[in-house]
């Protein structure tokens, strides 16, 4: 019989996926590139190392990812469309950096000590 992939199973692991990667970002923020380890993010994702390794090569490969899906939530975030109001460059620069500012409190950061 023939493996079969179904909807649920493609959706099933991207959410596995998402969960690994939403970990290592948190812990990345938080305790910086080399205090996180891959057994780490393993661990407070509930999911296994095998796993771990189906979806990324290594650390460098989630931490490339984490970058890029951060990248992607700014462009998202500076990318709505203008209100019809904010019209002016004053405004809409105004209008830009609130909302880049509102962005950037919602992405853990590691806090120097």
């Amino acid at each position: 019989m023939a493996y079969h992939t179904t909807p649920k199973m493609v959706e099933r692991k991207q959410m596995h996926r998402a969960k690994l990667l939403q970990v290592a970002i948190r812990l990345f923020g938080k305790q910086g590139y080399h205090a996180t380890t891959v057994p780490r993010i393993v661990r407070e994702s509930g999911s296994s190392t095998g796993s771990f390794y189906f979806y990324f090569r290594n650390k460098d490969d989630i931490f490339a990812s984490a970058l890029e899906a951060i990248g992607e939530q700014v462009a998202t975030a500076l990318n709505k469309p203008l209100p019809a109001h904010k019209a002016t460059v004053f405004r809409r620069c105004a209008w830009l950096l609130k909302r880049s500012f509102c962005f950037w409190p919602n992405i853990p950061m590691r806090h120097a000590s």
